[in-house]
């Protein structure tokens, strides 16, 4: 079978969108080996980790955009990654303070107890004066 010149074309544009499919869905093994951190700027680092990839004026137009995807789905997912950060500290202090505001609950849960035991043994010891008073008072009349 003979190719022509537009097919090849064809070829690398299906290719390119595979690739940045693979890219967005998370099955590429070329996705996965992107480091991801925070000095990364989307430049040339990027292509290093995968092997070296050729120079933009080398590559053709779908893989210049496959390469711009992913440079733009890594910035997107470091973004998103700081806002979860972000959301999960935020999330950790307050759940730190509810922590504090249950156990000072607990501790005035147990000092109101102690109290109202205190006053029932109280309550017992009038009524058992006051029964004594009584008494006395019958005996003496």
């Amino acid at each position: 079978m003979v190719k022509d010149s537009t097919s090849d074309t064809d070829d690398d544009e299906d290719e390119g969108k595979d690739v940045a499919r693979r890219a967005v869905l998370g099955s590429s093994s070329v996705y996965h080996s992107v480091p991801i951190s925070s000095t990364d700027t989307g430049g040339p680092s990027i292509g290093s980790a995968i092997g070296g990839l050729p120079s933009l004026d080398a590559m053709s137009l779908s893989q210049q955009v496959t390469k711009k995807a992913l440079y733009d789905n890594v910035k997107m997912f470091k973004e998103s990654h700081s806002k979860t950060m972000a959301s999960l500290t935020r999330n950790e202090d307050n759940l730190s303070t509810e922590l504090l505001n249950v156990t000072a609950l607990e501790n005035s849960l147990s000092t109101a107890g102690e109290k109202f035991i205190f006053m029932q043994k109280l309550r017992e010891f009038v009524f058992v004066i006051c029964d004594f008073l009584q008494s006395t008072i019958t005996e003496h009349e």
